[in-house]
């Protein structure tokens, strides 16, 4: 048995070899007529959830995919889209029809929505975000040459690790870095570290370095060491699930596994894995 100390005084105790499976159900989304139906299969749902298990290994929880009984399609020309950045009453819209289609599916469930339309992801912590939005799987192609994950034969790269930051942000987990503009990141404001579930751009673990964030660093030096922006070191995580520089294989920290089973306990998601 290992005993790991995180924020807020939380203790988990993770059994060796013993883990909670969290089952996912993917829902391929079409628009209300039937068109533009998600292109995803059950191979690549299973996919994606391969590699969320191994970014997630030794947090105590796996994530399993039934391609039988856990692949459903629904029609819904709003949940297929995405709305404007600056258009809050229709991602309220969103979110009030994303939550109510939850309410129908089993509480022992992830739900992840598969979409036809865009290139992005998004969740956030229990009693708001109760589902994953997640595009189709070549819709989250990114460079070929871009970082040490996105290497590959095709001119389409999935990013593998959608899935695994995504279920992170469902959790709770807020991104390591504020997403400030690059002028005026200091160490001071380039990591949030306050307690609990704290708004989706900031950092709330104390055990993640300050990250100035991706967009601030050169890309030939985004899975190295030590950097330097506005004349201070960083030394930023990049091997951080919840950053956004998609090194090879990115993990939790100790303080945000403490964050992911407080967020367990709490009533949106304590049904999570239950028989």
């Amino acid at each position: 048995m290992k005993k790991i100390n995180g924020i807020l005084g939380v203790s988990l105790l993770i059994l060796v070899g013993c883990s909670t499976k969290v089952p996912i159900i993917a829902v391929q989304l079409s628009d209300d007529d039937g068109r533009n139906r998600a292109t995803i299969s059950k191979q690549e749902v299973s996919d994606w959830v391969r590699y969320a298990n191994s970014s997630w290994s030794g947090t105590g929880y796996e994530f399993t995919f039934d391609e039988e009984r856990d692949f459903i399609t629904v029609k819904s020309t709003l949940l297929n889209s995405i709305p404007a950045d600056n258009d809050n009453r229709a991602w309220e819209y969103y979110n009030i029809i994303g939550n109510y289609l939850v309410s129908l599916q089993p509480a022992t469930h992830v739900p992840v929505f598969f979409r036809s339309h865009g290139q992005t992801a998004w969740s956030w912590g229990p009693g708001q975000t109760n589902y994953i939005s997640m595009p189709s799987w070549v819709n989250s192609c990114r460079k070929a040459d871009s970082g040490e994950n996105g290497r590959c034969e095709s001119k389409c790269c999935p990013d593998g690790d959608l899935l695994a930051h995504s279920l992170g942000h469902y959790f709770g987990l807020a991104h390591t870095s504020s997403g400030i503009a690059c002028e005026a990141v200091r160490l001071e404001n380039a990591d949030g570290d306050t307690a609990g579930l704290t708004a989706a751009n900031w950092d709330d673990v104390a055990d993640t370095p300050a990250d100035p964030g991706v967009h601030c660093i050169q890309e030939q030096s985004r899975c190295g060491g030590a950097v330097q922006v506005n004349g201070i070191e960083f030394r930023p995580p990049v091997r951080n699930l919840m950053s956004m520089y998609r090194c090879a294989k990115p993990k939790l920290s100790d303080g945000q596994k403490a964050v992911i089973e407080s967020a367990r306990n709490n009533p949106w998601r304590i049904r999570l894995g239950a028989e």
